[in-house]
């Protein structure tokens, strides 16, 4: 998929919180979109139960948006319910 970065990827595999603060103390975006789907990291750790609350606590600090949609209308939060 295009437009998935670094940071999508920890997200999706429930990378530690160091590694996430890592990528955003470097510049990866938490609010960057992959281009498919137009989710930003939040969709990829809410949906993933590996990921900590930490994580997830650490990228809302971070001011990723919460209410981002997707093509489908849904939020992190509708991820995170599932």
């Amino acid at each position: 998929r295009t437009g998935v970065t670094t940071l999508h990827i920890a997200c999706m595999n429930g990378c530690d919180l160091h590694t996430v603060q890592f990528l955003v103390e470097n510049k990866c975006s938490v609010n960057a979109l992959d281009e498919e789907f137009k989710k930003n990291c939040m969709f990829f750790a809410c949906a993933n139960p590996a990921t900590s609350l930490e994580v997830v606590e650490f990228l809302l600090l971070s001011k990723a948006n919460l209410e981002a949609k997707s093509v489908f209308e849904q939020t992190p939060l509708h991820m995170a319910l599932r």
